[in-house]
């Protein structure tokens, strides 16, 4: 790869110039041995390929009689920086060599951030658009019952309507009809009725006149 920048799994940013190994996602920075760092861009620059130790020793330790001790501790360093616990990222092949088990991409993707914060960004956005559909559909159905509202009342005023009239013209003709004459309108049969009881009544307001007078005392 060339000079400058690579991030290795989108998450660790690896500095050849300043020998720094950066975290986006803790926002931890690194110090790390020149020869380390050249051995950790060897590594990533050739994935899924297996990096014998002699070659390593070859191109890291210049053939130095101590090298395999010192690639022992520099691999172990690099996974500990590089969080592989696991010893998945830099993997060990035995009586042979190591293999680079990642995605290493040239430049700083600032783009991306950890998988962990990703599926916290994306479980946000799942929420924040579970509230808008919910909040868009309750406000469809408010408007859609407003909206409803003067038809159904003017749909049951007519009903209402309908049925005080009929109830009035059943009432009418039960009231005021009898067999063989026709229906009398419900107010001229009202003006009868008053008129009848205002003539019973004046007749016995005289009786009684005529009574309270034959009492009297000569």
């Amino acid at each position: 790869m060339s000079d400058g920048l690579i991030t290795i799994n989108r998450r660790f940013v690896i500095n050849k110039t300043r020998h720094e190994v950066f975290d986006k996602e803790s926002r931890q920075k690194t110090r790390v041995e020149p020869r380390l760092i050249k051995l950790l861009c060897m590594l990533a620059g050739n994935p899924k390929t297996v990096m014998t130790r002699s070659r390593i020793i070859h191109e890291i330790w210049n053939d130095y009689p101590g090298a395999n001790e010192s690639l022992n501790q520099a691999i172990s360093f690099l996974r500990k920086i590089l969080l592989d616990t696991n010893k998945e990222l830099l993997l060990t092949i035995p009586k042979k060599g190591y293999v680079f088990n990642g995605i290493a991409t040239e430049g700083h993707e600032s783009a991306f951030i950890g998988s962990n914060k990703i599926r916290r960004s994306l479980s946000v956005a799942h929420m924040l658009l579970l509230t808008v559909l919910f909040a868009s559909g309750w406000f469809a159905f408010v408007v859609s019952r407003l909206s409803a509202t003067p038809a159904s009342r003017d749909h049951d005023q007519k009903k209402l309507s309908e049925v005080y009239r009929l109830d009035a013209s059943r009432t009418t003709k039960k009231l005021h009809c009898e067999p063989g004459q026709r229906s009398v309108p419900f107010e001229r049969a009202n003006e009868k009725n008053l008129a009848e009881l205002a003539r019973i009544d004046m007749i016995n307001q005289a009786k009684n006149t005529r009574s309270d007078q034959g009492s009297l005392p000569k």
